[in-house]
């Protein structure tokens, strides 16, 4: 993904949706991104695309793999999680925040303790947590029926052991 100048992509994240509107001009609202010109350092590389595709690259391990959001989307979440251990590098960190909210049941749908008894499995050693940490979900503006979406999240890391 190339790095765009501050606010030059133009989206409008609510005009798909029919409901909840209280003029008009709130379901065109348009957001702009990136807040900030991103520059990263030289070592570092972002992968944003298909989590099947940056599994099988045939590029080098990570030494961090960040699941925000992510794993509860999986539909089978000890396969993700194997994958996920074998790319890292000996030394590497797994970080996990999100919810356990899991979108392919009646597949596994392991509780945390769960995953971390997996991940000891995995040689992923825990080194930071569990918690449970606020997670808020933005909202649109002027909805005509306001919803918090603050989720309560777990959060933990491991550490590959080998």
């Amino acid at each position: 993904m190339m790095l765009a100048e501050p606010r030059s992509i133009t989206f409008h994240p609510y005009v798909d949706e029919p409901r909840n509107h209280y003029d008009a001009t709130s379901r065109t609202f348009s957001l702009a991104a990136p807040d900030v010109r991103a520059s990263a350092p030289p070592n570092l590389s972002l992968v944003v695309g298909a989590f099947e595709e940056w599994l099988h690259d045939g590029g080098g391990g990570a030494d961090v793999v960040v699941s925000c959001f992510f794993l509860d989307c999986m539909p089978d979440v000890p396969l993700a999680m194997q994958r996920i251990a074998h790319k890292l590098r000996a030394g590497g960190l797994f970080v996990f925040a999100g919810p356990l909210h899991y979108h392919h049941w009646p597949a596994a749908s392991p509780a945390v303790s769960h995953l971390l008894v997996l991940c000891d499995e995995l040689g992923l050693q825990l080194i930071a947590g569990p918690d449970i940490v606020p997670a808020p979900y933005a909202s649109r503006p002027n909805p005509t029926i306001a919803h918090e979406y603050l989720w309560r999240v777990p959060f933990f890391v491991c550490k590959k052991r080998y």
